[in-house]
């Protein structure tokens, strides 16, 4: 059962990929995989022992890891 269901999708979206219609094919494929999770990883000082939470501490963080000494 779960076998036919996948041959079917990959049909589906085969057949968006040959006609080149990419917004479907892009929604048959988001189906599939689900949302894309847009997770935020906290900046931290360069000992890497203390999160940064102020936008001066964070900018400054920036700051340092861009700019070449």
């Amino acid at each position: 059962m779960q076998n036919e269901w996948w041959t079917k999708e990959a049909h589906e979206i085969q057949s968006f990929a040959d006609k080149n219609d990419m917004h479907n094919f892009y929604n048959a494929v988001k189906k599939i995989y689900g949302p894309i999770s847009r997770c935020i990883t906290p900046l931290k000082t360069a000992d890497g022992l203390t999160v940064l939470k102020d936008q001066h501490s964070i900018l400054l963080r920036w700051l340092n890891m861009l700019v070449p000494c």
